[in-house]
């Protein structure tokens, strides 16, 4: 959005290019459409083919197959952050979210 201007502490502004900012939640918009039809058509229909040649039942595939897949883009991010840039906070955002998503989907199972 451009440079911070900042007078003393904790007393900043940032001028916000309107048309950017309308053009970046446009675009937001448009990449969460396509990630979800993409998701829809190919990811959930290729795990169920999966899960019926494996001769799955309903639970075993969720808990095998659609868990992780709900959380594998955020742990393959953390693990890019935590490898290729090196972040001081990679480390305990990969064990952070993978602590969070077995919780929630104990969690979830047990409700």
């Amino acid at each position: 959005f451009g440079k911070a201007e900042c007078g003393i502490a904790f007393d900043c502004s940032l001028p916000i290019d309107t048309y950017g900012a309308v053009l970046w939640v446009f675009v937001m918009v448009v990449m969460f459409k396509w990630l979800g039809v993409l998701c829809e058509e190919y990811l959930v229909r290729a795990l169920e083919e999966i899960s019926i040649k494996l001769g799955l039942s309903d639970d075993i595939s969720g808990a095998v197959l659609f868990a992780p897949g709900s959380s594998s883009p955020e742990l393959f991010t953390n693990i890019v952050a935590t490898l290729i840039i090196v972040s001081q906070g990679g480390v305990g955002a990969v064990i952070g979210s993978l602590v969070y998503n077995v919780c929630n989907m104990v969690g979830a199972a047990c409700i």
